[in-house]
């Protein structure tokens, strides 16, 4: 199906939602999600945040998110945000740095026009309309391409890509990447307890009974009360070798 006016308002998540239900597992953030988060919990402890400047659970860029600590994500999932942004290494620096080891980045982005025919895409019409362009998003910074965004993440951190697919099928007009972190970007951890339902960064900063030994052990999320956000808290340990 070519791309329509009418194919392209609202609920892009929904059209990627049972090929990425594998990897939503766990403790997640729907970044850009606006009122459709793209998951529910499947578990007691499972959850997932969603974050976007209206409409979400949490509000605020999804490309600043100081509010959460490092590598505790289980995925970060992002529908048709990245766009947005006029340079791509900061948000996707931003949206890795959240995800912990073993975990996953899921982006489902729409593939352009013009990057479509410059990868050889016979359908290449059939996408999305080109920055600028009749029917295109207003709020689009710029035409992704799926091609750059891999060697970007490869240049970011230790990554496997697992899930590369162009979406052209019915009525979707994107790209999927699924892509998974081997390794820590925080230097010197040697061990992290892995037992906790929290660790955002509001509930640590706002509890009287957080300790702190620099460089030696962090202690984060008392056990006592749940965390405003997603309602959930224990403790974390991290060693530094």
């Amino acid at each position: 199906m070519s791309w329509t006016l009418e194919t392209s308002q609202g609920n892009e998540a929904e059209k990627i939602r049972n090929r990425v239900a594998f990897y939503l597992n766990g403790k997640g953030l729907d970044l850009g999600c606006g009122p459709w988060k793209v998951t529910s919990s499947k578990g007691h402890d499972d959850y997932c945040i969603g974050v976007d400047l209206m409409g979400a659970e949490i509000s605020c860029s999804i490309g600043k998110l100081d509010l959460f600590s490092s590598e505790f994500f289980d995925y970060v999932f992002s529908s048709h945000a990245l766009e947005d942004f006029e340079y791509t290494p900061y948000p996707l620096r931003e949206w890795w740095r959240l995800v912990k080891v073993g975990g996953y980045l899921i982006l489902y982005l729409p593939l352009t026009r013009l990057v479509a025919k410059d990868m050889g895409l016979e359908n290449w019409q059939d996408f999305y309309p080109n920055m600028g362009d009749d029917g295109a998003n207003t709020n689009h910074r710029q035409d992704l391409d799926p091609r750059k965004i891999k060697k970007l993440m490869g240049e970011i951190g230790d990554v496997e890509i697992i899930e590369d697919e162009i979406r052209s099928e019915g009525n979707e007009y994107s790209f999927l990447l699924v892509l998974r972190k081997r390794s820590s970007m925080c230097l010197g951890i040697t061990s992290i307890t892995s037992d906790l339902s929290c660790l955002c960064k509001y509930h640590a900063s706002h509890s009287p009974s957080l300790q702190t030994e620099a460089e030696q052990e962090v202690q984060a999320i008392p056990k006592s009360k749940g965390c405003p956000m997603c309602k959930k808290g224990r403790a974390l340990v991290i060693r530094y070798g």
